[in-house]
């Protein structure tokens, strides 16, 4: 937080950490009450969460946002002005919970009946609105119930899904024009993504992209015809269960099989398919030189080559043609009404190509295209990111590995990619592209990757060097940020996701300094005090937090000599702050530890009255997914702080290899191999802990959901005697099981790489269980992470007589949702609770 007084301390670094270890803390609030632990209740109590700030861009300055009392209003933000747009009786009429607007702003389109299918995907039920007329014009030939709903950028033509069919209105009042008739469930899908799809790759429920005006609309069509069903039982509340049937390619077997589609909205019944580059298609390999040929037209000239090379005699090189058929669709871009690029990925992943297509009055053809390939792992963070078209409208700006590993923007031009930006850091994401310049969230100030800014690169500038936008805003508080940005970047909402600090730690080589800062004092007079101390751990630099810290969204001026004026505060949790006031709440302390030659992040929160001399008990709280990232500069109000802050237990997370934005070194070092590194490097970090001197090394624990939850499980299973207990919260227990986007991204096939697969799996480590106390939890209708994960791991355990706990959720998915969650976090807090009891 920031403050007005600024006080520099005249200290002596030494004065600093022992006032830090000798005095106690004493808790009192505004009242002179004394403070209280955060306690689990708390965490579920709906009052105390932080808020955000809905808000959706109309114009270059216009913006609505939906108030608490369900009103909607338009904002101006260059006059401040606002008027109420859509009032909460509106909502009422028809249930709704959200809407969308027309492409001429002429129609609302209320959506209510919300009804979940997966992660992103649902039904529900939309009501026509006039905005001229005030009254609701829903044509009856809307069905009740809709998959995907979507209007087109212009006019007010709309686009839905009912029953797995595309079906296209050319304005409010005209009837459905029906696209396509052979949608089926689990079988075909149009304009919706099937599981897979949805999970890894799309991240969404449509499948449906206009383009600029919406004279062309393209979909996606998914065949899973061929792909194995996993079945599962829903036991609801009938005498007999209910058999739920998905189909989901497991690692290994069929993928679901994808064709691009593009309608002329003016003539519908006129489809026209975009193919693959014939390069994906499939490619001729020397199986006896393990060369692959490069080109498919001229072939023959290829092999006479390769053959005039390795065998004079052309009689022991032997040439197969191997089908890639297996291409994923990763994302549709459109640059005009009538040019549209398409990334098709091999199913390796490690390969992807980006196909530009023209529309030359009857037909669209391949016009260019990009390739590009990893030879150290998969492409992109986890997908390639979508393209940013340049002026032209063919070259374009795509983020990807540069030659030394890190993610940066490129600008591709006739094939030939060149650097936009480079250095030992990555870009996240491309916010937005302008006429005069691109906007990136990126991690570049300090080289800190646990922190994320807002830059800037003016287009043209030689050389382009990024501007930081978002940097010195609220530095105390905001050093996790990003933006969300009007049409042309003239104003932006900053999203910052706080932070607690207020005690630095700042390495210099192996030794340490140490600054203490009141609460009267921003970063500024940290940087200005310059109190230094001798480090007492030369492998670790730290950052303290005192905190609230919380989120903070602003609206930001970005125009000319106005750019990077604070023009209102949106949202600042003064509410949630002031709540915070009356507890106990835990400090957080940020730092690194050198494992195998990297330097890898770790965060712990500490109890309100750390000492260092006193021992705590230690729970790592885990992910370590590939690209994951545990440690960041953002506010932390979860699970960790009722455990650290009622039961004095240290909560601790580390990025160890295999964790992103780090550059590919260490985000490839699991490829092909999962289970191994991600997990050595939490068991090495939890030993640098200890020698830290504040770890109780006989009460160690770890925790994971997910991918979290197979790492604390294949820890648990090293038998390292590191750990006393663990809990693993929907599991993978065998990679086999799990589906073959996923999968095969990082271990390949198990074809091409059984060994990986045979040695990664938690139940070969069952017999090791015997050593630590192990609660196991899923939900049975955990459509992601099967319910047959789980089992098979409670198998293995029960045929090695491991005593162990488990909890199985009726009817849950993957997220436990509702009093499935309470009760988990329940059940995980008395089961570390009976863990970490003191010998008696």
């Amino acid at each position: 937080m920031g403050f007005s007084n600024r006080v520099i301390l005249g200290v002596i670094g030494a004065a600093v950490v022992i006032t830090l270890i000798t005095i106690p803390a004493v808790y009192y609030s505004r009242s002179g009450a004394t403070k209280r632990p955060f306690t689990l209740q708390d965490y579920f109590n709906d009052t105390i969460r932080k808020k955000s700030y809905n808000l959706y861009w109309m114009s270059d300055k216009e913006y609505l946002h939906k108030e608490r009392d369900g009103n909607v209003y338009l904002h101006n933000a260059e006059t401040k002005d606002k008027y109420l747009y859509l009032s909460n009786a509106t909502f009422k009429k028809v249930d709704a919970t959200d809407y969308w607007l027309s492409g001429d702003h002429k129609y609302t389109a209320f959506e209510s009946n919300y009804t979940k299918n997966f992660r992103h995907s649902y039904s529900a039920s939309y009501s026509i609105y006039d905005m001229t007329q005030s009254t609701f014009v829903t044509p009856a030939s809307l069905p009740r119930m809709v998959q995907y709903f979507s209007f087109a950028p212009e006019g007010n033509q709309y686009a839905y899904v009912s029953n797995f069919n595309i079906f296209l209105n050319s304005n409010v009042t005209a009837e459905p024009v029906q696209l396509t008739h052979d949608g089926k469930k689990n079988e075909i899908l149009n304009g919706i993504p099937d599981w897979v799809y949805e999970e890894e790759i799309f991240a969404s429920n449509g499948a449906i992209w206009w383009s600029s005006t919406g004279k062309f609309l393209a979909f996606a069509q998914f065949n899973d015809t061929d792909v194995q069903k996993v079945e599962f039982p829903w036991y609801g509340s009938e005498q007999y269960p209910i058999t739920v049937a998905i189909p989901y390619p497991k690692a290994g077997s069929n993928l679901t099989k994808v064709k691009l589609f593009v309608v002329d909205t003016a003539n519908p019944t006129l489809h026209s398919q975009l193919a693959p580059p014939a390069s994906m298609a499939g490619r001729f390999v020397c199986t006896t030189c393990s060369l692959m040929l490069t080109r498919n037209t001229d072939f023959k000239a290829e092999v006479n080559a390769v053959r005039s090379q390795f065998d004079p005699f052309e009689n022991l090189v032997i040439f197969s043609y191997f089908l890639l058929s297996d291409h994923i669709l990763c994302s549709v871009t459109w640059a005009t009404d009538e040019r549209v690029a398409v990334q098709w990925l091999t199913r390796k992943q490690n390969h992807v190509v980006v196909a530009i297509y023209d529309f030359d009055g009857s037909s669209w053809r391949e016009k260019e295209k990009f390739e590009q390939t990893s030879k150290t792992g998969w492409i992109g963070h986890y997908m390639p990111l979508p393209i940013f078209f340049a002026k032209d409208k063919l070259s374009f700006y795509k983020v990807m590995s540069d030659t030394q590993g890190y993610k940066h923007i490129h600008y591709i031009k006739n094939g030939k990619a060149t650097p936009i930006t480079s250095g030992k850091w990555e870009v996240i994401y491309i916010s937005k592209l302008t006429k005069d310049a691109i906007y990136f969230v990126s991690n570049q100030h300090e080289r800190n990757p646990v922190k994320r800014n807002l830059y800037k690169i003016m287009l043209g500038s030689s050389p382009s060097t990024p501007m930081c936008l978002t940097c010195g805003l609220h530095e105390d508080r905001c050093q996790y940020n990003s933006a969300y940005l009007s049409y042309d970047a003239s104003f932006y909402r900053m999203d910052c996701y706080g932070q607690l600090a207020l005690y630095v730690f700042a390495s210099n080589n192996s030794a340490m300094q140490e600054t203490f800062v009141t609460n009267n004092q921003s970063l500024d007079v940290i940087k200005m005090a310059n109190i230094g101390v001798k480090c007492l751990y030369e492998f670790m630099s730290v950052l303290f937090g005192l905190g609230p810290g919380l989120p903070l969204y602003t609206l930001m001026d970005n125009r000319g000599s106005g750019a990077g004026t604070e023009l209102s505060i949106l949202e600042d949790n003064k509410e949630l702050e002031n709540l915070l006031t009356e507890f106990q709440m835990p400090t957080m302390k940020y730092g690194t530890v050198k494992i195998a030659g990297f330097d890898m992040w770790y965060q712990m929160m500490l109890p309100p009255d750390f000492q260092k001399s006193k021992k705590y008990p230690l729970l790592i709280d885990v992910y370590a997914g590939p690209c994951s990232q545990s440690v960041s500069y953002q506010n932390k109000l979860n699970w960790g702080t009722y455990l650290s802050s009622s039961l004095g237990i240290i909560v601790a997370s580390v990025d160890g290899r295999g964790s992103g934005y780090q550059g590919d070194e260490i985000m490839h070092a699991i490829y092909r191999q999962l289970g191994t590194f991600e997990v050595e490097d939490q068991m090495s970090a939890v030993r640098k802990f200890i020698n830290m001197g504040f770890i109780d090394k006989d009460r160690i624990a770890i925790w994971g959901w997910s991918y979290g939850g197979y790492v604390a499980s294949m820890a648990l299973g090293a038998g390292t005697g590191l750990f006393k207990c663990g809990i693993a919260v929907a599991p993978v227990a065998k990679w086999d099981y799990y589906d073959a986007v996923y999968t095969e991204r990082y271990m390949g096939k198990p074809s091409e790489n059984s060994d990986s697969y045979k040695n990664s799996t938690v139940i070969s480590r069952a017999k090791n269980f015997k050593k630590v106390s192990y609660l196991l939890i899923h939900g049975t209708a955990d459509d992601n992470v099967h319910f047959q994960q789980a089992a098979q791991i409670s198998k293995a355990l029960v045929e090695e007589l491991v005593d162990f706990e488990a909890m199985w959720y009726t009817d849950k998915d993957h997220s436990l949702r509702g009093q499935a969650l309470h009760h988990t976090y329940i059940l995980m807090s008395h089961f570390l609770q009976k863990c970490f009891l003191n010998p008696e």
